[in-house]
């Protein structure tokens, strides 16, 4: 497998991982549940960090 294959693949899945701690974050905002608005907070920066290290290409020069 190709090295930018295994990178898109690990994309692709961060995204999954981001989609899914925004939609609770978003389902615990409407509960009013703090502690699991800020849990679900942390992990969707988390993921979405992880996107950014990903796609910036520049950084690895």
């Amino acid at each position: 497998m190709d090295k930018a294959q295994i990178y898109l693949g690990e994309i692709q899945t961060q995204i999954t991982f981001a989609k899914r701690a925004f939609n609770e974050y978003v389902r615990a905002l409407a509960a009013s549940d703090v502690v699991s608005v800020f849990y679900h907070a942390h992990h969707f920066l988390i993921y979405a960090t992880n996107i950014d290290k990903l796609i910036a290409v520049d950084a690895r020069v």
